[in-house]
């Protein structure tokens, strides 16, 4: 797992499955279910996806460019992974 700061939300808490998928961002790092990997590699995890509506949590440091998030964002898209929850502190 990545260590990030998160931005504070005042948004209700939500419960967090375990099958579920994880991904983390941070300025340099990118992991998913707690493994660092590219940007490409993480395509091709999610390419394998079946079960399209999964939650899929995304853990983004409050210092990450915005265009690294819309990079998982696409692709996330371009599965039509949409079952999307953005944790905050």
């Amino acid at each position: 797992a990545l260590n990030l700061k998160l931005p504070s939300s005042t948004a209700q808490e939500m419960n967090i499955e375990l099958k579920q998928l994880n991904i983390e961002l941070s300025s340099s790092s990118l992991a998913y279910l707690g493994k660092s990997l590219s940007f490409e590699q993480l395509d091709i995890k999610l390419s394998n996806v079946i079960k399209k509506d999964k939650p899929i949590i995304v853990r983004i440091d409050e210092n990450v460019k915005y265009e690294r998030v819309v990079k998982v964002l696409d692709i996330l898209q371009k599965y039509s992974l949409n079952n999307l929850a953005l944790v905050t502190q």
